[in-house]
């Protein structure tokens, strides 16, 4: 762990890495999901073909796994497709985790910590929007968490859509304005 300090970069602590939990293809998240004063570390990673997390807190100096009930989903929540984020709700909450996949096809859904597991919330549906201002209908969204209108938790949606002829729904070069799906930025606010 390094901190700025004085204009530099300082080594707080080293330690070993659990290479189960952090290797190439495992993606980590940083919220309070089962503290309320301290950040923690989501861990998702696969193991023997099933999709596992552990949690991670810093305490005295060392990488601590948090013990959890149940580190194996019974539901499928996470895929190794998925993006993470942390959404703050500014009022001292436990953090949710917000997991984005569009690899086939859009699946938004809210990750909450309760009591030792983690479980998914919501999966929340764009319906009733025109095609134009619909998500889902975009070839390349991207999300931005964040209190922007300082009411709570918010998300900002990038749309726009990918000329390039082999687009690997990640890597775009050039992007194109069609009539129907106009590039654009929308703001949402999330309720509970």
């Amino acid at each position: 762990m390094i901190r700025f300090e004085k204009n530099d970069w300082k080594t707080v602590f080293e330690d070993d890495l659990p290479q189960e939990s952090f290797g190439m293809n495992s993606k980590q998240v940083c919220g309070r999901f089962f503290s309320r004063n301290k950040d923690e570390i989501l861990s998702v990673y696969l193991k023997n073909y099933v999709m596992n997390y552990s949690v991670f807190r810093i305490e005295n100096n060392k990488l601590e796994k948090i013990n959890l009930s149940n580190n194996i989903f019974s539901e499928n929540i996470f895929s190794k497709e998925d993006t993470l984020m942390c959404l703050h709700d500014n009022k001292n909450n436990k953090d949710e985790i917000l997991a984005f996949n569009n690899k086939w096809r859009f699946n938004l859904r809210f990750i909450s910590p309760e009591e030792s597991s983690l479980y998914t919330s919501s999966v929340p549906e764009f319906l009733g929007f025109p095609a134009g201002q619909n998500p889902k209908f975009y070839e390349y969204p991207k999300f931005i968490s964040g209190n922007f209108t300082g009411n709570g938790m918010d998300l900002i949606c990038i749309l726009y859509n990918c000329k390039d002829p082999k687009f690997d729904g990640h890597n775009c070069h050039e992007v194109e304005n069609v009539d129907d799906l106009p590039n654009r930025i929308q703001l949402y606010s999330i309720g509970k």
